[in-house]
C-alpha cells in the first residue's frame, strides 16, 4: 500500500511506511579555532599565534571555549621544511577543528587546511566571539 503517512510528521522526520515514521534530530556541532591576543580579540598571524581558541558550537552556541597556548610564533621557524604545517596539521587533527576563523594565512596552510576537510573564512577582526555570530550558552 502507498500513498501519504497516516501520522503527523516534523521537519526532520523520514516516513518509513504508512505507521512508522523515524524521528531525526538535527544538531549541527562546529569546533571551531580562531588565534586569540590576551585581549580575546583575533590575532592578526594564524601561523604565528602565540595562543588559539577552541570552541564547540551547538546550534549557533558556543557549550564549550577552551584556550591553548601553542607557540606558534615561536616555533613556527623551528625544525625542517613543513615540520611547521605538520605541527599545525596535529593540532586540527587532535582537537577535530571542523573550521577556522582567521584575519589572514598564507596559501600553503589554507590548501593543507583545505585537505584536511576544514573550513576556512579570512578577512575577520575584532573580538573573537562576536567575529563567531554565536551566543555564548
Amino acid at each position: 500500500m502507498t500513498g501519504a503517512p497516516t501520522l503527523p510528521l516534523a521537519p526532520g522526520d523520514v516516513c518509513l511506511d504508512r505507521q512508522r515514521v523515524l524521528r531525526v534530530q538535527v544538531v549541527v556541532l562546529v569546533r571551531v579555532c580562531v588565534p586569540v591576543t590576551d585581549e580575546g580579540t583575533i590575532d592578526s598571524r594564524w601561523g604565528r599565534a602565540e595562543r588559539v581558541v577552541v570552541a564547540e558550537v551547538h546550534d549557533g552556541v558556543i557549550d564549550d571555549w577552551r584556550e591553548h597556548v601553542v607557540r606558534w610564533d615561536v616555533l613556527h621557524d623551528a625544525g625542517p621544511e613543513g615540520a611547521h604545517h605538520a605541527r599545525v596539521a596535529r593540532f586540527i587533527r587532535d582537537e577535530h577543528v571542523t573550521m577556522v576563523l582567521a584575519e589572514r594565512m598564507g596559501d600553503g596552510m589554507a590548501r593543507m587546511l583545505h585537505k584536511l576537510g576544514v573550513s576556512v573564512h579570512l578577512g575577520l577582526t575584532g573580538e573573537a566571539r562576536v567575529a563567531m555570530g554565536v551566543e555564548r550558552s
